[in-house]
């Protein structure tokens, strides 16, 4: 009897270690599958970040170098494919080897419809970060108070027929971002009351870059020594009016050079006692009376546009023009104007200070529209990497980044359980943030 109830008391025993030793196993095991999951999640994590990083590397380098932007040019299966490759090879173990993880890809998808260049607010954070990094010098350059080097003081009068470029291909034509946007044209402001450069730089802080950018990377008129091959020799010119030759865009950015320096040069003769006692003494000669009043306006404005074309032929011959004008600066008296003594002639001032025709670019800039700006060098980006690197090349399939989408799963667990989800995993990939998890 005593012997019996020894041999249940032993059996219990042993059934209540089994069973310690089973939730012993049990809680290992349970510790072990969710360590694994972790492991298989920050593996997954980490390969999508890897293939992630191996598709930005595939980056343009023709446009990278010749504009400043990263933006993937690949059709967009073409990544997607290779993405996949990228994830695959990592899930694959070599033969001979055990993978304790077994993880699988389930599914994979690329969105790149939020990243490409023809968002006007993209494309300008990629030309803020490009021109971040440049020297104070650049500013000195381009809005230097006499021309460069690179820009002798002459040009010749009459241009070559081959160097007017027209754009006449109407498939081109139509594929041009600048045709799925609505552009307004330039407004100009009150010219009698225009402010000096260094107020306009200093309220239009946000446009400083995009002027500059576009003033470093494109070519005017007077350009001669431009380093890339473009198709418009007057791309600045294209920038503010929008036409499809070389010699339309000149005309246009030459009527709106007329038109502020008329509108500044009124405002000085107004401010001259002298000039102002001029305009009254010829309008009393030529109208007597009451009427000399509105004889004056007329006078003063036609003594401001003459003045006015003389200062843009000086400018078109590589020569410079002060902002604002003092009387040492202005060279036509109003006789000559009202009798054309000038006409077809330019006068000149025997020492040339001011800015020159691309720093008065650079000031129509500030009045364009922000959005008709980036939409028009989108234009030229595309038909110059076209015309040069790649016949198929549109800023609608140039992405600065896209997004990773995906889902991968461990093939078995530790207790032998097929198909357990790893996770999802979605993550963004951008030119400046080549990285994050959204």
């Amino acid at each position: 009897m005593k012997r019996s109830q020894n041999c249940g008391k032993k059996g219990t025993v042993s059934v209540f270690l089994l069973l310690i030793l089973a939730a012993f196993f049990l809680s290992i095991g349970a510790v072990a599958e969710v360590s694994a999951g972790r492991a298989a999640r920050s593996c997954g994590d980490a390969a999508f970040r890897l293939a992630g990083q191996s598709l930005l590397s595939e980056y343009s380098r023709e446009l990278k170098e010749n504009y400043g932007l990263f933006a993937l040019t690949n059709d967009e299966n073409g990544m997607e494919k290779r993405a996949w490759e990228y994830l695959t090879a990592f899930t694959q173990k070599s033969r001979g080897t055990v993978d304790v993880l077994q993880t699988e890809l389930q599914s994979l998808s690329l969105d790149f419809s939020p990243y490409s260049l023809t968002n006007p607010n993209l494309l300008e954070e990629q030309i803020a970060a490009c021109m971040k990094y440049r020297s104070s010098e650049l500013l000195k350059k381009v809005l230097s108070e006499a021309p460069g080097e690179d820009e002798p003081k002459t040009f010749p009068k009459e241009e070559k027929d081959e160097d007017q470029r027209v754009l006449r291909n109407k498939e081109i034509i139509e594929a041009l971002p600048s045709r799925a946007f609505q552009i307004r044209g330039i407004s100009l402001p009150d010219l009698s009351e225009l402010p000096n450069l260094g107020e306009l730089l200093e309220n239009g802080k946000d446009a400083l870059f995009l002027n500059l950018y576009i003033a470093s990377f494109f070519s005017n008129r007077n350009s001669r020594n431009f380093e890339k091959e473009t198709f418009f020799r007057s791309e600045m010119e294209y920038i503010l009016c929008g036409k499809l030759s070389d010699k339309e865009n000149e005309a246009a950015a030459k009527a709106l050079l007329i038109t502020l320096r008329t509108g500044v040069d009124l405002a000085h003769i107004y401010s001259s006692p002298e000039k102002r006692a001029e305009v009254q003494a010829m309008a009393a000669v030529l109208t007597p009376g009451p009427e000399s009043v509105a004889t004056q306006a007329v006078l003063a404005l036609t003594w401001a546009a003459g003045e006015a074309a003389n200062d843009v032929a000086r400018l078109e011959k590589g020569g410079c023009v002060p902002l604002v004008k003092t009387d040492e600066d202005w060279m036509l008296c109003l006789d000559a104007v009202l009798e054309n003594l000038f006409e077809g002639k330019v006068l000149e001032p025997e020492t040339s200070e001011g800015l020159n025709y691309k720093g008065y670019l650079i000031l129509l800039l500030f009045f364009e529209d922000r959005e008709a700006k980036l939409v028009r060098i989108m234009d030229l980006i595309q038909i110059n990497m076209k015309g040069n690197y790649d016949s198929g090349f549109s800023m609608a399939g140039s992405y600065a980044g896209f997004q990773l989408n995906g889902e991968m799963a461990r093939i078995k667990s530790f207790f032998n359980l097929t198909g357990k989800r790893t996770g999802e995993f979605h993550m963004i990939f951008l030119y400046d943030r080549p990285e994050f998890t959204s």
